[in-house]
Order: C-alpha cells, then structure tokens, then sequence
C-alpha cells in the first residue's frame, strides 16, 4: 500500500486523510482499487496471490504526522 500511496497516487489525485482500497481477487492475483474521490478509479495489480482471507477493504490513515494501515472496521474517525 505505501508504495502505491508513494509512487502512484502523491501528486497525481488529491489525497483524503483517509484513504480506502479495495482487494480484489483478479485469476488468482491481489488488485488492489483506489477511488480518487469520485474523479477516478485507479487499479493496481500485485504480484501477490490471493488468499479468501485478505479482507475486503483496508483503510489508510494520514494525521500530517503518522500513516496508520487498519480494517475498516478498526476505523473511528
């Protein structure tokens, strides 16, 4: 996630305090999908294999200070 954080989506989309992406199983490899808030839908293929118990949605967490990485449901703002 950093390194889709860091290398594609900084300075290319405006950047939430919050950001969500989505794991999605494409043949049998991680997807990770990103939504810019409307303006576009960004999808990053991993050389990862997919396991059912990656969870559906991961949450990133920016306070100016510290980045947090937690499940939505981890997630109170």
């Amino acid at each position: 996630m950093w390194d889709i954080i860091d290398q594609n989506l900084k300075g290319v989309v405006r950047l939430p305090r919050v950001l969500q992406f989505a794991l999605i199983a494409r043949n049998g490899q991680v997807t990770v999908a990103f939504d810019a808030q409307h303006d576009a839908i960004m999808e990053f293929d991993l050389p990862v294999n997919y396991q059912r118990e990656f969870p559906e949605t991961v949450a990133v967490l920016d306070d100016g200070q510290y980045q947090t990485m937690m499940l939505m449901d981890e997630l109170s703002v």
